[in-house]
């Protein structure tokens, strides 16, 4: 458990910076003024954009670690069921995110027309 956790960490400090860099540059300094529910629709677009990004930083991390299981398993039938169900739960937290996503944006246009 030690090693998964000291692996996850260093994966993750080198994802990092990418996904920094990758996020959008722009800052909504209006998001508490005014009287509008587009404050509350901005505030959530926010809360939805953080989110699924670090839900895909966090799948990320998971594939890379079920590759690197399917790698070192040299023939070892629960190391490769150990990958395959984290490459499984993997690609549907991806999907989870992507309809959350979606949900989020249909939302929005039946908010605001």
């Amino acid at each position: 458990m030690k090693n998964l956790i000291a692996r996850t960490a260093l994966i993750s400090g080198m994802v990092m910076p990418f996904i920094a860099a990758a996020l959008p540059q722009e800052i909504d300094y209006n998001l508490y003024q005014g009287q509008t529910p587009s404050v509350f629709l901005n505030i959530i677009r926010s809360v939805g954009k953080w989110m699924f990004a670090f839900l895909i930083v966090i799948a990320v991390i998971f594939i890379l670690l079920a590759a690197f299981n399917y790698l070192t398993a040299a023939g070892d039938d629960t190391k490769i069921k150990k990958a395959h169900k984290m490459l499984l739960y993997s690609a549907v937290a991806i999907a989870v995110g992507v309809l959350a996503n979606g949900i989020i944006k249909v939302v929005q246009l039946i908010a605001v027309g």
